[in-house]
């Protein structure tokens, strides 16, 4: 898994590329939730790409891919819907990568 990472993670710059080897793990789990704001920017958008552009996700989805990702799925999720990198429709129960 940290395969697909690693070729995400050539394009961009080097600063980037340090927050995600430091945040990530060999198995792509992310070890912690940085702290940062702009850390935590870069490695939620890594975590985003996780996800299809315009699939649509259930809750059920959105919590299995994240959970594989890091044990706190309710605050990755959060933080992905808050800065637009997931769009949640009006009822809450469907979610898209725009």
């Amino acid at each position: 898994m940290l395969g697909s990472m690693d070729g995400k993670a050539a394009d961009r710059d080097d600063a980037d590329s340090r927050v995600i080897a430091n945040f990530f793990d060999a198995d792509g789990r992310l070890k912690r939730i940085p702290a940062r704001e702009g850390h935590r920017l870069v490695v939620m958008t890594l975590v985003a790409e996780r996800f299809e552009r315009g699939r649509d996700y259930s809750d059920a989805e959105v919590r299995s891919i994240l959970s594989a990702v890091n044990e706190d799925h309710a605050l990755m999720r959060r933080f992905l819907v808050d800065r637009g990198l997931l769009v949640r429709d009006a009822r809450g129960t469907r979610y898209r990568r725009p």
